[in-house]
């Protein structure tokens, strides 16, 4: 039989962040590499650095067309990575609502049985008082039984 005590439980207990923590935690994470994505492609930065004139595409008809579609692909890839980080924001300010409910809810919950305790608590010393029974027991004791008549 295996016998454990307290401290193998809290040893097992997890001690990182939990739950909706963990989720802000991770978001924190990815807008972090999105912030990290969007600064290489910044459009100033982008204009200098990555652009590719129409020539390097070659001396055909259709180089400007691919210098166009190329800087519309940059383009759509810095938009797309700018809502991706809005609605992670949104969602990361869903968790911290939602953990403030769950807190608000559990404190809420906490007063409620705080206040049940109490009312069963008084109940339970009401219902434990034997006055009754011990002013009958004194007034058996201080009775006169020999009926005035002393023996």
């Amino acid at each position: 039989m295996v016998n454990l005590g307290l401290s193998d439980f809290l040893s097992t207990a997890p001690t990182g962040p939990q739950g909706l923590e963990l989720a802000e935690e991770a978001i924190d994470d990815v807008i972090a590499k999105i912030d990290q994505e969007q600064a290489k492609l910044l459009p100033a930065k982008f204009a200098f650095a990555a652009s590719i004139e129409n020539a390097s595409f070659g001396g055909a008809d259709s180089a400007p067309g691919l210098a166009l579609h190329y800087s519309r692909a940059h383009e759509v890839i810095w938009k797309t990575l700018s809502g991706v980080k809005e609605d992670l924001l949104a969602f990361q300010q869903a968790c911290r609502d939602a953990k403030n409910e769950i807190v608000a809810a559990d404190d809420s919950s906490a007063e409620r049985m705080r206040i049940a305790q109490v009312a069963v608590e008084t109940l339970a010393s009401g219902s434990t008082s034997r006055r009754g029974q011990r002013d009958h027991r004194e007034a058996q004791q201080g009775q006169d039984v020999t009926g005035g008549i002393e023996g």
